[in-house]
């Protein structure tokens, strides 16, 4: 598996990374005080130090292109360095581009998590640029450090706009160093890359300032799902879920929801399962129904219990955690629930 700078991580080797001069957050000229030195762990644990993807290529719907795309250009990187020439430059530099919630953060999550022995680093611009420190432009520069002393390496960029993004609040100027110390750093990284990719990703590449966007060497649009991936994504997310949708309702799902993103219809599903929640635990009083259980979706009980109002017929005053859980009737998802929330 890659390997991976955790929050939790309490190794040697991860704190001395921290707390030296060759980690991300410590210039390596630079000694501190123990109160800067806690700062700087605090600051470590909020923008860079991450927990481990647990994302597979399996776990995206769709998007086949931009998969092979990135998996052909890391193994380029990390494999196969010795095919390259001064003339042909590797895709080690690549800017996912395309609507919010298409996917982009999901791929990079999903490249580290199949890549083996490969460093996977990420962090986002906008913890860099509006996260007070003294020096913020000795995080870039460490950051690149860290990069390349861990190759082979996958260094992840969020939300790279906001490198682009002026702060009228910013009285220090800090954003500007910042932004100007990543160029720099940018222009470095032609002439020791090997072994490192780079990945970053933006909602609206129309910002970006023209250097950043020629920097990088492929530009990959990732764009909302296609009528079949919707289908699936459906599927996917309501998976065990107690639904009443057809086939035909997937369909029609997938034929009309043209501007949804995966992230709409994962948070369709849940939103529809809280609206259930509240109707469930607000409820003063129950009936007795048959149905199928949640536990059992293909055998019929008549021993459920479903929320009702109270002058209903066989109407009991009671609350819901009275009840065991796999009595409790849960209403299945419709059609219209998820037309209603999209």
């Amino acid at each position: 598996m890659s390997k991976i700078f955790k929050k939790d991580e309490n190794s040697d080797e991860s704190q001395h990374l921290l707390l030296s001069g060759r980690s991300f957050f410590v210039g390596s000229s630079t000694s501190f005080t123990n109160d800067s030195e806690r700062k700087l762990n605090t600051i470590a644990e909020g923008i860079v130090i991450v927990d481990k993807p647990a994302l597979r290529w399996s776990d995206i719907i769709g998007l086949d292109a931009a998969k092979e795309d990135l998996k052909e250009s890391l193994k380029l990187v990390t494999e196969s360095p010795y095919i390259l020439t001064d003339r042909v430059t590797p895709w080690n530099r690549i800017l996912l581009f395309g609507p919010n919630g298409s996917g982009k953060t999901m791929l990079a999550k999903a490249l580290a998590t199949e890549s083996e022995d490969t460093t996977y680093i990420s962090v986002s611009s906008s913890e860099i640029t509006t996260t007070y420190f003294k020096e913020p432009e000795k995080l870039v520069q460490n950051l690149f450090h860290l990069t390349r002393q861990h190759r082979p390496s996958i260094l992840f960029l969020d939300e790279v706009d906001y490198l682009n993004q002026n702060d009228p609040n910013d009285q220090s100027g800090s954003t500007k160093r910042v932004r100007k110390e990543f160029m720099k750093q940018m222009l470095n990284f032609h002439s020791d890359s090997d072994g490192i990719l780079l990945l970053a990703t933006t909602n609206i590449p129309w910002t970006l300032d023209g250097n950043i966007i020629n920097w990088f060497v492929k530009k990959l649009y990732i764009p909302l799902p296609g009528e079949r991936a919707r289908i699936d994504m459906f599927e996917f997310y309501l998976g065990d879920t107690s639904h009443s949708l057809t086939d035909d309702d997937l369909k029609r799902l997938g034929k009309e929801m043209t501007y949804v993103s995966g992230e709409d219809i994962s948070s369709s599903v849940r939103d529809v399962l809280k609206k259930s929640a509240e109707v469930v635990h607000g409820a003063t009083h129950f009936r007795r129904v048959v149905a199928s259980p949640m536990t059992y979706p293909r055998h019929v009980v008549d021993d459920l219990w479903a929320p009702c109002p109270s002058n209903f017929p066989g109407a009991v005053e009671s609350n819901w955690s009275d009840f065991p859980a796999d009595k409790l009737y849960w209403p299945p998802i419709s059609l219209s629930d998820l037309m209603h929330i999209l």
